[in-house]
């Protein structure tokens, strides 16, 4: 690391006892996860107890680990990624490579990229909150909510009380959201590239407060309304061009783990589904005869 808050704990990590060692090294190779750790949690994923962890972080200058994490914040923070102006600055690339060879090489690099262990962590723990709710109310606007609308759509096919908040822009956003219960689940949308609808954040705040559980899909971890979720699914967007290919890769794995967490009932409805739109007037089976 070459940032500032850690230039002292690099000098010093060698020096210290095993156990401190790990720990100092732990903070320094994993930053992006600092905001997101508990003590007790730092403590875990590096080997050590929580009172070490509490003596590396005061050797680092900090009162408490409060002061590191909020330090680690604003330092990710500023090593902002592209916001949407600078995907128009893109567009001008005179480069002549090719378009979708460029998307598509930028969209695997980043899907790779947001794999990391605390999203897998926090992934298995949104299942755990969703497969308990007695409904899934799914919360979004403007370019997150095309990505609400296939979660909702795909859930609804194999799981039952799953619904997208329909008036969440509108003055009739807190009659809709007062009908929720503790027994519920919610799942935000707030992914803007440092541009997040106020709507979404008063929504978070308030269902919260009720103490109706929050999932929180999000771009960037200063996110206004990370304070007041249960867990966090940190999906950094692309740089270069705006692209949901990592949120739906997300969604895909929730979808997915969902229906089998619970198959005798996701086997069901789908079954129920199939027969629907085969016994209807609503598909055209391939190999009819049809023609254009």
């Amino acid at each position: 690391m070459t940032e500032p808050i850690f230039s002292k704990a690099s000098r010093n990590c060698a020096k210290l006892p095993p156990k401190q060692r790990l720990v100092c090294r732990f903070i320094m190779e994993n930053s992006t996860r600092i905001p997101f750790l508990t003590v007790e949690e730092l403590a875990a994923a590096a080997g050590a107890s929580p009172a070490t962890v509490v003596r590396v972080v005061n050797g680092m200058g900090f009162e408490k680990y409060q002061d590191l994490k909020d330090e680690v914040t604003q330092m990710l923070i500023a090593m902002k990624p592209a916001t949407r102006t600078e995907f128009e600055d893109a567009w001008e690339d005179s480069s002549g490579e090719d378009m979708l060879l460029r998307v598509a090489h930028v969209n695997i690099e980043n899907i790779k990229g947001i794999l990391t262990p605390e999203l897998v962590r926090n992934f298995k723990r949104s299942i755990d909150i969703l497969t308990a709710a007695k409904r899934i109310r799914i919360l979004a606007l403007r370019s997150s909510r095309s990505a609400a609308l296939y979660l909702g759509l795909l859930l609804r096919e194999f799981t039952p009380n799953v619904s997208v908040v329909p008036s969440l822009g509108s003055d009739e956003m807190y009659e809709d959201l007062l009908d929720y219960t503790p027994e519920d689940a919610v799942f935000a949308f707030s992914y803007g590239a440092r541009f997040y609808a106020r709507r979404t954040v008063d929504a978070v705040r308030f269902i919260k407060a009720r103490g109706i559980p929050v999932i929180l899909l999000t771009d960037e971890i200063e996110n206004p309304a990370v304070g007041w979720v249960d867990c966090v699914l940190h999906v950094p967007h692309t740089r270069h061009h705006f692209s949901l290919a990592a949120v739906i890769t997300v969604l895909d794995s929730i979808i997915a783990e969902i229906g089998r967490r619970n198959p005798d009932q996701s086997k069901k409805k789908l079954r129920l589904l199939w027969d629907t739109l085969a016994s209807g007037d609503i598909t055209v089976p391939m190999g009819d005869g049809v023609r254009p």
